[in-house]
């Protein structure tokens, strides 16, 4: 758009004052003497149709005169890949147009000068050969050299040694690139950086928006840096930081992308193809879009589910060991995010899930997890609510894509950690609530009466032998619905969220009708999420591995695996059920 309008400024200049009329050099028009123009339909037609390809040939034979050598315009799957990641910059493809969301055409102020820059430099590296004569270029070079690192897992030192070894071996007037940091500079051109946010020590604060200047906690008044501890290189030592890498680009990337803009569209898109034979079967959930959630969220929230070029996300957040060492007591809690438009096969692989936290160690953060969701919600509430301007490759338009995550995916323990119910004790069921029926057993709390979840006239409601020895007549339990616990949380403040005894001994004690809450989620702060349906989900894999050790453990009695245990068998005493297993002692 830069260019159109650059172009535009130098006819003016070459032309006569008062000369309304001008030749238009657009595709469409093909620089015809017949087909005149004024300067406003020159800017959109070049716009929407590109500039008449002869004369970008003559321009590029003219280009190649005058120059010695023969001109290198590099690969084509890189430069597919720079026009992919800059569409506004790029000018190979020139049916680009707004679609009803924005019905003005973007000016030139609305193109960042950035993403122009950032692609001239990185086309000029697509376009320079390794060496005279190669036909290979820096960039592809570059890029085939970070795949083959990633994956074959080469660490830094050994990346250095190769890169020097390559371009010792090529000729000396070689392009080749020093070292990993020379690489890393040029890579950085395309964006999806992160963002380093200092934290608190214990958790309380990151430092960050209000905060972002402080030296100390305000809460706990632990110093920000390590005390006479600095490098040469950054200054003062910082004692924890948090990562956060930015949501809305990588999913701008998805639409910006040849290869995943039309899949963005598969959850809408197959239900339109055959309307004689549907593809959904409606006793088969095979993808979230088939569920009662996903159509509760379309039906509460009309405007969004308008357009299916939205983005439905899922976030999964689990602890795991970065240094492999299982002795070794260390963990870094991930949070990622993955886009849910994509068809079943493509959704949950690895290049789709989206890294967006990555909040340090070495121990948990437990409910503090919530104090580093703060720019990742930020975020989501901007995305949710003003959108984001993306180009769709597919469908050659501009359009303002918002995002809204529908769900999250946890163990149980992580469940606490993201929801704010506690997962522990006696009223740990977050389905339940105030109506869970626990109790003690075995030095265990236990959870029993799950039979109330039955029709009232199923007949294993009145079979007692088999289960723990009496007949359930209690009614299923009403469930609570977002909206209720959003009003009950807000009757309350829990404190503030610190790993710090002495912040936590200055919080108000909670009341008896709060135990079920460790704090107020944030999460509650986008506008939709008391609506939902199904908030979180619990990860199948852990339940599926529990409950199978334990009835394998408990049938073929494997040591420290077997529920058959003393304390079992005395507990069915003290209950007055089964009588032959009973503990018998021998006189």
């Amino acid at each position: 758009m830069r260019g159109i309008f650059e172009f535009i400024e130098f006819v003016r200049g070459k032309t006569s004052p008062g000369q309304l009329f001008h030749i238009c050099p657009c595709g469409k028009c093909r620089n015809r003497s017949a087909n005149s123009v004024t300067f406003e339909d020159m800017y959109v037609h070049l716009s929407q149709y590109g500039i008449c390809p002869t004369l970008v040939d003559i321009q590029a034979q003219c280009n190649q005169g005058e120059s010695s050598s023969s001109a290198n315009f590099g690969d084509p799957g890189v430069i597919n890949f720079l026009n992919d990641a800059f569409p506004s910059a790029s000018a190979y493809d020139g049916s680009v147009s707004q679609d009803n969301s924005n019905t003005t055409f973007p000016n030139v102020s609305q193109v960042g000068s950035s993403d122009y820059d950032s692609y001239n430099r990185l086309m000029r590296h697509a376009q320079t050969p390794l060496y005279p004569g190669s036909e290979h270029t820096m960039l592809e070079t570059v890029m085939k050299q970070m795949s083959i690192k990633k994956k074959r897992n080469k660490t830094v030192a050994c990346f250095n040694d190769d890169i020097a070894l390559l371009k010792e071996l090529l000729p000396a007037d070689n392009n080749c690139l020093e070292n990993y940091d020379k690489v890393k500079s040029i890579l950085s051109e395309f964006g999806l950086e992160y963002i380093k946010i200092d934290a608190c020590v214990n958790n309380c604060i990151l430092y960050y928006k209000g905060y972002k200047d402080a030296l100390e906690c305000p809460h706990c008044y632990e110093p920000r840096y390590e005390s006479h501890a600095r490098s040469r290189q950054t200054g003062p030592i910082l004692r924890k930081v948090l990562r956060y890498f930015l949501l809305g680009p990588r999913l701008q990337r998805l639409y910006m992308s040849s290869h995943t803009s039309k899949h963005m569209r598969w959850h809408h898109e197959r239900h339109q193809q055959r309307p004689d034979r549907p593809t959904v079967d409606p006793d088969n959930l095979t993808h979230p879009s088939d569920g009662e959630a996903w159509n509760h969220f379309d039906r509460s929230f009309p405007d969004f589910a308008s357009e299916c070029r939205n983005v439905r996300l899922g976030l999964a957040t689990d602890g795991f060991n970065p240094i492999g060492d299982m002795n070794n007591s260390y963990g870094i809690w991930p949070v990622i995010t993955f886009p849910l438009n994509l068809p079943p096969n493509m959704c949950m692989r690895t290049e789709y899930n989206f890294l967006t936290l990555l909040v340090p160690g070495k121990y948990s953060s437990g409910k503090c997890l919530d104090v580093y969701m703060r720019p990742l919600i930020d975020e989501l509430l901007q995305l949710y609510e003003n959108g984001i301007h993306t180009f769709d490759r597919y469908s050659k338009t501009y359009f303002f894509m918002r995002a809204a995550v529908l769900f999250t995916v946890n163990d149980f323990p992580a469940y606490e950690m993201m929801s704010g119910q506690t997962t522990h004790g006696y009223k740990a069921c977050p389905v339940c609530i105030d109506e869970v029926n626990s109790s003690h057993h075995t030095h265990r709390v236990v959870y029993l009466g799950s039979r109330r979840w039955l029709p009232p006239d199923h007949p294993w409601r009145y079979d007692a032998q088999p289960f723990d020895g009496t007949v359930e007549q209690g009614p299923k339990p009403e469930g609570r619905f977002g909206q209720w616990i959003l009003d009950m949380l807000n009757q309350h403040w829990f404190g503030i969220l610190s790993s710090s005894r002495y912040v936590n001994d200055q919080n108000p004690p909670t009341p008896e009708e709060f135990k079920y809450w460790t704090h107020r989620s944030s999460f509650f702060e986008l506008p939709y999420w008391s609506t939902l349906k199904i908030r979180h989900n619990l990860d199948v894999m852990h339940i599926e591995k529990n409950v199978c050790d334990s009835i394998l453990g408990t049938i073929l009695d494997i040591k420290d695996k077997t529920k058959d245990t003393a304390k079992a068998r005395a507990d069915l005493e003290k209950m007055g059920i089964r009588r032959k297993l009973w503990i018998k002692l021998n006189k």
